[in-house]
């Protein structure tokens, strides 16, 4: 018989702890193939890990916040903003238990806000459903999107902290939560005239996610802060030249798209020695060159900046460090910042329209009658796209 008694009611944050797939996707660990860079050779590998989605999903969370921030404080300064500082270094640290992210840029506004009275940062931090990205009018380009975000973060976390500088306030601003948000602790605040930053620090609670122990590892396992490493790779290849990306005090200097393929590429040795490529030209020129390029390689790399918004390469899958990546898993590619591991409509979009020409140019000159098909799996794709949504 049905009773009353049988229904519960949670509060929204105590809903994201017993049903976290539902927001940071699965707290499961499996093993699997993925890319992984290996920071003492200085490439990508594909290797198996045991893999958490939701850890890296909370991770992910904040870095994005940081890259998000870089697309805006670039905005508000070309549309004349006087007093808006750039974002020029993202730094990542890590160690067995804590993760930090700290960018300069604007920092996040010291003061109250009018309709609920709570200090901007612990509104935006530590409560729920809370954003700037809300108004359906503007156009966006970032990716966060849905009130989210750093909150799950904070939620997943034994401690989650936040250190800003607001230079228009000329206040620095800290406040930290224990126990997956649920103790929120006394806000300070300081005078600084210093240059504004904001840094968030977490320590994950490493037993809201199984890892398929016995036990709760008492530290972060040591293939998920290899996933957190080759995000920051991801990082530093979306921010370019004109942002520094650090990890734990190292310049990741793949800092441009063609780098960043560099590191996915075998040597013509077999040998898996680091590019001097610095620029577009040097890896579209490998090819032709053979390598000449500042570069010991014999591969075949055709890049292309399409527009304001889209990098695009094409790598014959035999270059790779590794032909055993699933074909649908090989290729890598970004929307506005955020891996999407599997492709999707843009990547379709880029594969059918370049190899459809591809095979009619060949058709039409060589007289060769090639099936786009035959030559799917033949081909990886490196795609950077920034997308209005």
């Amino acid at each position: 018989m049905t009773t009353a008694a049988q229904y519960k009611k949670h509060t929204h944050r105590e809903h994201i702890l017993e049903l976290p797939d539902t927001y940071i996707g699965s707290v499961d660990t499996t093993t699997e193939s993925r890319w992984v860079v290996n920071l003492e050779k200085g490439v990508m590998e594909w290797r198996s890990v045991r893999f958490c989605p939701g850890f890296l999903k909370i991770f992910d969370e904040i870095l994005v916040n940081a890259l998000d921030h870089k697309v805006r404080q670039a905005g508000r300064i070309a549309a004349g903003a006087a007093d808006a500082y750039p974002v020029k270094h993202i730094d990542i640290t890590y160690n067995g238990t804590t993760i930090s992210v700290k960018n300069d840029g604007d920092g996040i506004p010291v003061d109250k806000h009018a309709d609920t009275g709570l200090w901007a940062p612990e509104l935006i931090f530590g409560h729920l459903l809370t954003s700037s990205n809300y108004d359906k009018e503007e156009e966006k380009t970032v990716g966060g999107k849905n009130g989210y975000g750093a909150k799950l973060t904070n939620i997943f976390s034994k401690s989650f902290s936040i250190d800003t500088i607001d230079h228009r306030s000329k206040k620095r601003y800290t406040q930290t939560w224990t126990n997956n948000m649920s103790v929120v602790g006394k806000a300070t605040m300081k005078a600084s005239t210093a240059k504004p930053i904001t840094e968030l620090s977490f320590t994950p609670d490493l037993s809201r996610f199984s890892w398929g122990e016995k036990s709760v590892p008492t530290e972060i396992p040591a293939d998920m802060l290899a996933l957190v490493a080759t995000r920051v790779m991801d990082a530093a290849a979306m921010c370019g030249k004109d942002c520094k990306v650090t990890l734990n005090g190292k310049v990741v200097s793949s800092n441009t798209f063609p780098k960043y393929i560099e590191l996915y590429l075998a040597s013509a040795t077999g040998e898996d020695e680091k590019s001097t490529a610095d620029d577009a030209s040097s890896v579209a020129a490998s090819e032709a060159t053979g390598g000449a390029a500042g570069t010991k390689r014999t591969k075949r790399v055709a890049y292309e900046v399409a527009g304001e918004r889209w990098e695009i390469a094409a790598v014959l899958t035999r270059d790779l460090h590794t032909g055993d990546a699933a074909p649908d898993e090989r290729h890598i590619s970004f929307v506005n910042g955020i891996a999407t591991r599997r492709g999707g409509k843009h990547l379709d979009y880029v594969s059918k329209a370049v190899l459809t020409a591809f095979c009619e140019v060949a058709k039409k000159k060589a007289k060769l009658d090639i099936a786009p098909a035959l030559l799917k799996d033949s081909v990886v794709w490196f795609i950077n796209s920034t997308i209005v949504n």
